[in-house]
C-alpha cells in the first residue's frame, strides 16, 4: 500500500491532474470568464429565420432533464436496495441514458461544441475537454453494465442487485459532477472564446440534430420518457 501511494505521488498523470484542475479552479474560472466583455456578440445566436436556439442554453436545458432522471435513478437504486422495485424500469433508465444523455446530448457536445472549441484554439488534450471526454467514456461503461443487468434473464440475485445499486449510484454521482463542470466551467469558456460566426455554426448544427429528432418523433418520445421517470420517482 505504501509503495503504491508513493508511486501515485511521483507518477505523471495528465488526466488526473486535469480532473483536479477542473475541480479546484471552477469557481475562479467562472468569475474570470463572467467578468470578460462579450464585445457585442449576440449570444442568442438566433438564425435569420429564428429557428436556431442558443446552443449553450439548449445543452443546459438538457442537463436539467438529465439531472432530474439522475435523481430518479438514485431513488430507484434505493428501492432496489430495499427489495421493493419494478425490475422493468431499469431498462427505461438505460434507454434514457443511452439514447438521450449519450446519443443525443453528448453527440452535440463531442461532435459540435468541443470540436468548434478545439478549432478555435482551445486545447483538446490535457485540459477540460479531455476531462469531459474521459468522463463520457466512464459513463458509457457504467451505462453498459446497467444495460447488461437490465437484459439478464431470471430473477436478480442479491449480488446482482447490490452491484446494480452501486453502479447506478456511481453513474449518478459521476454525471452530476460532470454536468456541474460543464455548466460552471466549460460552457462559460465556450461563450467566452468562440467568435460569433463559430457559435452561430454550433447553433445551426445543434438545431439540425434537434430537427432530425423531431421529424422522426424521437425527440418528444425521449423528452417524455425522461419526464415520466422523474415524475414516477419524485421525492
Amino acid at each position: 500500500m505504501e509503495r503504491r501511494a508513493r508511486d501515485d505521488l511521483v507518477r505523471v498523470n495528465p488526466l488526473r491532474d486535469a480532473l483536479r484542475l477542473c475541480d479546484q479552479t471552477a469557481a475562479t474560472l467562472r468569475l474570470l470568464i463572467d467578468a470578460r466583455p462579450v464585445d457585442g456578440q449576440n449570444l442568442s445566436m438566433t438564425s435569420d429565420d429564428g429557428t436556431a436556439r442558443d446552443p449553450i442554453a439548449l445543452l443546459m436545458l438538457e442537463h436539467d432533464l438529465i439531472e432530474q432522471v439522475l435523481s430518479a435513478l438514485e431513488r430507484y437504486a434505493d428501492r432496489v436496495a430495499a427489495g421493493a422495485f419494478e425490475r422493468d424500469d431499469l431498462a427505461l433508465f438505460v434507454a434514457f441514458i443511452q439514447e438521450f444523455a449519450d446519443a443525443r446530448h453528448h453527440r452535440k457536445e463531442e461532435d459540435i461544441l468541443f470540436t468548434s472549441m478545439g478549432d478555435n484554439g482551445f486545447p483538446s488534450e490535457g485540459g477540460p475537454i479531455a476531462v469531459m471526454l474521459h468522463e463520457h467514456e466512464v459513463g458509457r461503461s457504467l451505462a453498459t453494465e446497467l444495460a447488461r443487468i437490465a437484459g439478464s434473464d431470471g430473477a436478480w440475485s442479491g449480488e446482482v442487485a447490490t452491484r446494480l445499486v452501486a453502479v447506478a449510484r456511481e453513474f449518478a454521482g459521476l454525471l452530476r459532477s460532470h454536468i456541474a463542470k460543464e455548466n460552471d466551467v466549460l460552457y462559460p469558456m465556450a461563450r467566452s472564446i468562440l467568435p460569433a460566426p463559430a457559435m452561430h455554426e454550433v447553433a445551426l448544427r445543434c438545431e439540425a440534430i434537434e430537427q432530425d429528432y423531431a421529424r422522426r418523433g424521437e425527440g418528444a418520445r425521449l423528452d417524455e420518457l425522461g419526464a415520466d421517470l422523474a415524475r414516477r420517482y419524485a421525492a
